[in-house]
């Protein structure tokens, strides 16, 4: 239960900040955090990085699947009898993957919103990305860690 009662809230807080992108136009846009993080407005046709941009129902396909994949995996296994800190780190999985999947559906693509324009290595200064990319990765470490 915990893990779904995180991953329910990962999507709603991430569905809320993109529509308040969204609505905010260039006005979102600026620095935070003593220039470390910019605030961007994106829409990504594609997965990570861009990629499959040019065959977005490819891109779709392979985005939603995922996401029934380890929704399903997170069922067969037991999301129950998990430790804390794997249902924390599935919550999280399951909460970005979603939102991901829901504005992928909803809008035909994924607003990131997050860059780091004084990141080293240089290369991830050109990285955009969004609060539910952050949410799978960290999530994906746990599970690694944790769920065994």
């Amino acid at each position: 239960m915990t893990a779904v009662l995180i991953a329910v809230a990962v999507c709603l807080t991430e569905l809320a900040i993109r529509r308040a992108v969204k609505e905010k136009g260039d006005e979102w846009k600026g620095d935070v955090c003593l220039g470390l993080i910019r605030r961007e407005n994106v829409c990504n046709r594609g997965l990570f990085l861009g990629f499959l941009r040019k065959n977005r129902l490819i891109a779709n396909i392979l985005a939603i699947s995922a996401m029934c994949a380890a929704a399903a995996y997170g069922v067969l296994r037991g999301l129950r009898g998990m430790a804390f800190a794997a249902q924390l780190g599935w919550g999280l999985v399951l909460g970005g993957g979603l939102s991901n999947a829901v504005e992928r559906l909803v809008r035909g693509h994924v607003t990131d919103y997050l860059s780091l324009p004084r990141a080293v290595p240089r290369r991830l200064r050109r990285v955009v990305f969004n609060l539910a990319d952050v949410c799978v990765f960290i999530g994906a470490v746990i599970v690694t860690i944790f769920d065994r």
